[in-house]
Order: structure tokens, then C-alpha cells, then sequence
């Protein structure tokens, strides 16, 4: 699963936001297009991460 997310200090910690549709997407394996769509709502370091599809922790990501 592709994820587009921000990470946030502490303080914002308590702001949770639904995560949309456009945020998140299983891909196959392979090369190809994405488009992964998010919205800031408080300072922070988005990112795109890779996630295993069954759930659990990051196993990669870029930060931008």
C-alpha cells in the first residue's frame, strides 16, 4: 500500500483527521503511475511511505 501522509510534532499530535480515498493505494508489483491526493492541516514532514497491504508499520518512504 502507498500512503501519502504528514508526520507532526507532539503538539499537534491530538489533531486527527480522516484519511481520505485519495490518500492511499494498494499497487501491484511492478513499475507504474501514481497519484496519491492529501491536505495539510497543521505544519508538519509529508511523506509517501510504502506499507505492507495486510497492515502494520512503514517499510519505506520518501519525505518531501
Amino acid at each position: 500500500m502507498l500512503a501519502a501522509f504528514v508526520t507532526s510534532s507532539a503538539a499537534d499530535a491530538e489533531m486527527h483527521h480522516e484519511i481520505s480515498a485519495e490518500q492511499t493505494m494498494i499497487v501491484s508489483k511492478g513499475e507504474g503511475k501514481f497519484t496519491l491526493r492529501f491536505h495539510m492541516f497543521h505544519k508538519g514532514d509529508p511523506h509517501v511511505s510504502l506499507y505492507p497491504a495486510e497492515g502494520g508499520n512503514s517499510i519505506g518512504g520518501v519525505y518531501f
